[in-house]
């Protein structure tokens, strides 16, 4: 176990790009870039908005950020930061409308996810409810190549967690006890519905079936039977906040509060070992390239560990 951060910060999301180097954010207006072997900082990148979100491209020739903008916008941004060139890269304004004049709560993008065949960017952003927790908002997508077309989803969930399939433009939504299938962007997705309310995690298994995680359970679709039901399985982990599937596609990590680590065999869906690294809520999970290691960033800091 390598812990990469000095002093005790919560970090929102974690990427691996393909050469094996690891980016994170910890709620700054920065994104930091580590070289996992040595724990050294090779770049910082510096953003205007405090940052939850993080997406790679599969090509891993850009990088997306998102988060959460100053209170007087009026609008949510993407930042696409070139990571091979030396282009200044895009903005993408997202804007939002509020219901009234008093109406000061934040929008923020806390979820984004690039399609497989990297032709489609995809965030999903959550606004302020009650008791200072977020509810899940709108959704929308970017086709990166030319012509730069954008637009919502039909339907349009109130978006809480997106994740993108393996291969081609197939992606999934959850929304407030709904998940959504989209075979592409700009056609209607299929639904499904779960029992409990907000799914904080969804991912994509090698099989094609769509996985999410919501309070203490698993629900996970089943392709024979598509369009039924979810499936569903008990963990140990109180909340779900994360989940990540390794690039053999053999395990799965769950990962939440109050800070626990569960991996998991995922041709038998059995639970091979649990964790807890004492780093409060698992906020992000993310397999490096081999597979052979884990990054995990928490409440209390940012650490990567060996699967095995």
């Amino acid at each position: 176990m390598r812990r990469l951060t000095a002093k005790p910060e919560c970090v929102r999301a974690v990427a691996f790009l393909p050469d094996g180097r690891l980016l994170s954010a910890s709620g700054k207006k920065q994104v930091t870039v580590w070289n996992p072997a040595d724990g050294s900082v090779t770049e910082t990148i510096r953003t205007r908005m405090f940052v939850f979100a993080l997406a790679v491209r599969p090509d891993g020739r850009e990088l997306a950020i998102a988060g959460r903008m100053p209170p007087d916008q009026d609008e949510s941004q993407i930042r696409i930061h070139p990571l091979y060139d030396m282009t200044d890269g895009t903005i993408y304004h997202w804007p939002f409308v509020r219901t009234s004049q008093w109406d000061r709560r934040s929008r923020s993008i806390w979820s984004m996810a690039y399609t497989s065949d990297g032709e489609y960017l995809i965030a999903a952003r959550r606004m302020m409810g009650g008791a200072n927790m977020y509810d899940g908002g709108d959704c929308h997508w970017w086709q990166r190549p030319a012509p730069f077309e954008h637009g919502n989803l039909d339907p349009a969930p109130p978006a809480y967690a997106v994740a993108a399939n393996t291969s081609g433009s197939r992606f999934a939504v959850t929304g407030y006890s709904q998940l959504f299938v989209y075979d592409h962007p700009k056609r209607p997705g299929m639904l499904f519905r779960f029992p409990n309310h907000w799914a904080s995690a969804v991912c994509f298994l090698p099989d094609g079936e769509v996985m999410i995680g919501s309070g203490q359970f698993l629900f996970f679709t089943d392709r024979s039977s598509y369009g039924s039901k979810l499936r569903q399985r008990k963990t140990g982990v109180r909340m779900i906040r994360t989940l990540a599937v390794s690039p053999t596609g053999q395990v799965l990590a769950v990962g939440g509060s109050p800070g626990r680590v569960e991996v998991y065999d995922l041709p038998t869906r059995e639970k091979r070992t649990a964790y807890d690294f004492d780093l409060g809520p698992v906020q992000s999970l993310a397999f490096a390239p081999d597979g052979l290691t884990l990054a995990v960033g928490a409440e209390k800091g940012l650490i990567v560990v060996d699967v095995e």
